[in-house]
């Protein structure tokens, strides 16, 4: 029902802007040719005989919406079926009141609608994909501190590739559509949301697909983030400062944390699962202040924790670990529910306080003590 509404909504959005927009081939010289709607003034370039075409620059036209689905089909001709097929940074720091993408368009480049000078203009309000997008790549920057208030990217089921801080800073981004990102997406790199402090509701992918360095989701309002199907390393600040979350569920197939992963989310109620067979490395800062973190939490590859406070002030019941060697600081402080930590029988250190306010931790693996030294 989500969906249906928000695709209605979308196509009403599109025949609104389509009808107030007549596009018209004004020049041509060879490959290149300049169309306007009577507010914008574009220069275009065809990419092959078959017209594809790319907008090159903006010769005038601002505070306006800007209708590129109208756009690809007013310029049709006898002989040529125009295909905007790729955009590019021609578009960045413009005043554009509304946007809408063709499903032609295949990537939507580097530093697009990026706002990169003084006085700094910007892309703002709805973003629309049209449905049956063969979008396959979104470049890095591309959305960097736009004032966009939508884009529906559930439509992009060939999406596979979204670069290192794409959205970040769209401090006016409350939806992504249906908040289901496609299957089809096998990299996500950094930042992607980082700092999206409006950005709300459930995420969900269930994409094969890795997360390159971290901060993916830093500093939103997302209640839930469910990837079931996420490898690999997850990066430094992934969720740290997502103050609304309180569902995360991931993959057994993770091989790292890094620091400050949720720290002082307090809103967190589940993280799934409890279980990281390929995990040799937790930074610090991965659960701290979160009191309603429980369970067995088992790391049977686990040999470093970076730094303090792994699992400090939560409810966890055990910690299974027997390659760990070395504790840190603070690392399970205040932790009234601890009843059982196994380690390595070759610890060499465990940092004052790392245990301190466990008064119910009973079973130690008592070798893990003989190489201690007092």
């Amino acid at each position: 029902m989500k969906k249906s509404i928000f695709t209605s909504i979308t196509a009403l959005l599109c025949t609104m802007l389509t009808a107030s927009a007549s596009w018209e081939i004004t020049s041509t010289s060879g490959s290149t040719f300049e169309v306007t709607d009577g507010t914008w003034v574009l220069k275009c370039q065809t990419t092959n005989s078959n017209g594809s075409f790319k907008i090159t620059s903006v010769i005038s036209g601002e505070d306006a919406a800007l209708d590129l689905i109208a756009l690809n089909s007013d310029i049709d001709t006898a002989d040529v079926d125009y295909s905007l097929t790729e955009i590019t940074s021609s578009l960045r720091n413009k005043s554009i009141s509304g946007l809408t993408i063709p499903k032609t368009v295949k990537t939507i480049g580097d530093y697009s609608f990026n706002s990169n000078a003084q006085p700094y203009k910007y892309l703002s309000g709805p973003v629309t994909i049209e449905e049956g997008s063969e979008l396959t790549s979104i470049g890095r920057q591309s959305f960097n501190g736009s004032k966009i208030t939508s884009i529906n990217l559930d439509v992009c089921t060939n999406l596979k590739f979204m670069g290192y801080y794409s959205f970040q800073g769209c401090s006016s981004l409350t939806t992504i559509g249906s908040g289901i990102i496609p299957s089809s997406l096998t990299e996500m790199q950094q930042g992607i949301f980082y700092n999206c402090t409006s950005l709300v509701g459930d995420i969900y992918c269930d994409a094969t697909m890795q997360m390159i360095n971290g901060e993916q989701f830093r500093k939103t309002k997302i209640t839930s983030l469910v990837l079931p199907n996420v490898y690999g390393a997850i990066g430094s600040y992934f969720l740290e400062g997502a103050s609304a979350i309180t569902n995360i569920i991931l993959n057994q197939n993770i091989t790292s944390f890094g620091q400050r992963f949720a720290p002082s989310c307090t809103t967190l109620i589940n993280f799934e699962p409890k279980e990281y067979p390929k995990v040799t490395s937790i930074g610090a800062y991965f659960l701290p202040q979160i009191t309603n973190i429980t369970g067995d939490w088992k790391f049977p590859e686990l040999t470093s924790l970076g730094g303090t406070d792994i699992f400090r002030n939560t409810r966890i019941t055990s910690f299974y670990a027997p390659k760990l060697t070395a504790v840190t600081g603070y690392s399970f402080l205040e932790n009234p529910s601890l009843t059982n930590v196994v380690l390595s029988p070759n610890v060499t250190s465990i940092s004052g306080n790392s245990f301190t306010g466990c008064p119910n931790l009973k079973s130690f693996f008592l070798q893990s003590f003989q190489s201690l030294h007092h």
